[in-house]
């Protein structure tokens, strides 16, 4: 399966631009005021977007709720390697595991990073 857009309601556009623009560098493509940014690669549509019109006091996601758990992408090894090397010089936890890497995203879901 894959999937078009992912929307996220966060609590920060500066922690979701982290994660998008500098360690997945995606583009940032629109952006609704101060209330939501939409970020793409390769000139698309959107991918993803985080908007923060529940409020900016959102805590983190209880992973017992319902909602995304996690999420994967798939990417091959020049961008894989590349994410590695801006994971690590920035404050981001995340853990190498095999192929993949697994890191709380902006929101407090899972991502899986993995080298196809």
């Amino acid at each position: 399966m894959s999937i078009g857009h992912l929307h996220f309601t966060g609590s920060s556009l500066a922690q979701a631009d982290t994660l998008f623009m500098d360690i997945l560098r995606t583009d940032l493509v629109a952006r609704v005021g101060n209330t939501a940014h939409f970020y793409s690669q390769n000139h698309y549509h959107h991918h993803f977007a985080t908007n923060l019109w529940e409020g900016t006091s959102l805590k983190k996601r209880n992973l017992q709720k319902n909602g995304i758990l996690a999420w994967e992408i798939e990417v091959g090894r020049a961008y894989y390697e590349a994410v590695l090397e801006r994971l690590l010089a920035t404050e981001w936890t995340y853990e190498a595991r095999g192929k993949s890497i697994i890191l709380e995203d902006h929101v407090g879901a899972q991502l899986v990073i993995t080298q196809i």
